[in-house]
């Protein structure tokens, strides 16, 4: 669909002195409703009903130390954008990383954090060409968005009980 939400991972993951660059996992894709471009560094929905979440992992699990990267908001045509973090869960469909798999900032109207089917209100509307900054810091027990270089602080902190986590979007 041409007015679709499309995001992409920016530059890199640092941990400590280690880079990695970042990818979608088109194998927890399904294709018939979101597209990962062929570098796997940009998706967007392409079909199915509007009402339908879809997630999209980063193929880079995270157990500990200290995380960091951006997703650009190439595009912004309705308000369903979450990016987080969550599990890898073998389900193409679905806000899991709102849910209780994950942990997710949703820039609707007015922003959101949400985390095992609770949210509350956090930072600000997501619009086109946001840049939207993650930190999970493992060993604090924490999780940080910025938006556009403006720390919005915590919106999660309490440990994440030993899970392995990886970057998510959900359309």
């Amino acid at each position: 669909q041409g007015t679709a939400p499309l995001v992409s991972p920016a530059g890199s993951s640092t941990a400590g002195k280690n880079k990695a660059q970042l990818q979608f996992d088109a194998r927890l894709t399904d294709p018939a409703l979101m597209e990962i471009d062929k570098d796997r560094t940009s998706v967007t929905c392409v079909s199915g009903p509007q009402k339908l979440w879809r997630t999209a992992l980063i193929n880079y699990p995270m157990t500990s130390g200290v995380h960091r990267w951006e997703v650009i908001v190439n595009r912004m045509t309705n308000e369903n954008v979450m990016i987080g973090v969550s599990e890898r869960i073998n389900k193409f469909s679905g806000s899991y990383i709102g849910q209780s798999h994950g942990y997710a900032y949703f820039g609707s109207r007015p922003g959101y954090f949400t985390h095992q089917d609770s949210s509350r209100a956090y930072g600000s509307p997501l619009k086109t060409g946001d840049v939207i900054g993650v930190e999970i810091n493992f060993d604090e027990g924490t999780l940080t968005f910025s938006c556009n270089g403006q720390d919005w602080g915590a919106a999660f902190s309490g440990g994440f009980d030993d899970k392995e986590l990886y970057p998510a979007v959900s359309l």
